[in-house]
Order: structure tokens, then C-alpha cells, then sequence
């Protein structure tokens, strides 16, 4: 494996990366630019790296950083519901996925935040695994735990009108 590189919010190995920038490369030469934010999505996921800021688990989706642990102790406290996965089967070319391979915990609900300076629009900020497992599986199903706009603030690190703390070092 070879040297790993910390790219927004993944870690990539210079393979990967290399293969995106190049990509990013390509679309900004033909003119591409609807590709741009998803090539650049593609550098975001759950990382369980240390910044100098952010708690050991976190999900970054472009500019907004959010505090996954944190996040999951709330939706302990809130009311399971059920959702039907299927809308978000194409945000996942947009989210990186570690390996969806992986066994997802399907006891544990998705969590889905409504970003309230974004006009309470939804995003799921942990349970990637489950929804591509879902998508895999033929799952129409599964279950949800939605932090309304004032919880999302509190697990929100930064982005929208959120801004880093002073002195936080980006993800090196």
C-alpha cells in the first residue's frame, strides 16, 4: 500500500488521489462543471483521523464537518422511525464508502440531520454503509433517527455559519 495522503476529509492512498485530481483536471478542461462537486464529493467520508478540532469520528460532506459520535448519542435519545432509502442511492456515487462490503449494523439507525441554513435540507451524516447496503440488498427500509435543525447546529464542527475554532489546522 502506498503512502496515505489526507484529502479534505478521506484518507486516500496517491493512487486514488492522483486519480481524482486527475479527473478534476479533466472535467475543468472540458468545461464539465456540474462533475466538479461530485469528482470533489468523492474526497469526503467518515474519518476516524485526528485534526487538532474534530472528535475521533466525524463526516464531512464539502464544507460542513459534523460530530458523529456526538450525533449518534442524540438519536439515542430521539424516536426510531423508518425511511425508505431508495432517494439517496445516488448520492453514493457522491460519498465515499469505505468498502460497502463491510457488514453494516442494521440495528443501528441511520442518522439524517436537517441543516437549517440550508433551508432544513436533510443529510445523512452516518449510516453510508447501511444505505449502500440497502441499495445492494434490495432494501427498501431502513431505520432513521432525523436531528432536527437546532441539534444539527450543536453537532455541526463547522460549515454554513459555523465557522472552524480558532487555531483548528486543516486535515493534514
Amino acid at each position: 500500500m502506498g503512502e496515505c495522503r489526507h484529502v479534505i476529509a478521506h484518507w486516500t492512498t496517491e493512487a486514488e488521489r492522483q486519480e481524482i485530481v486527475d479527473a478534476i483536471d479533466y472535467a475543468r478542461r472540458i468545461g464539465d462543471v456540474a462533475a466538479l462537486p461530485l469528482l470533489i464529493a468523492r474526497l469526503t467520508a467518515p474519518c476516524s483521523a485526528r485534526d487538532g478540532q474534530s472528535p475521533a469520528l466525524w463526516f464531512q460532506f464539502l464544507a460542513y464537518r459534523w460530530d458523529v459520535g456526538l450525533a449518534r448519542q442524540l438519536a439515542a435519545t430521539r424516536e426510531v422511525a423508518a425511511f425508505d432509502p431508495r432517494p439517496w442511492f445516488g448520492w453514493l456515487d457522491a460519498v465515499r464508502v469505505d468498502d460497502p462490503g463491510d457488514p453494516a449494523d442494521w440495528d443501528r439507525p441511520v442518522v439524517v440531520v436537517r441543516i437549517g441554513d440550508a433551508g432544513n435540507s436533510p443529510m445523512i451524516i452516518d449510516g453510508w454503509h447501511r444505505v449502500a447496503r440497502a441499495r445492494d440488498d434490495g432494501s427498501t427500509s431502513l431505520p432513521v433517527v432525523v436531528l432536527d435543525a437546532d441539534d444539527e447546529f450543536r453537532v455541526r464542527i463547522f460549515g454554513g455559519d459555523k465557522t472552524p475554532l480558532p487555531g483548528a489546522r486543516p486535515p493534514s
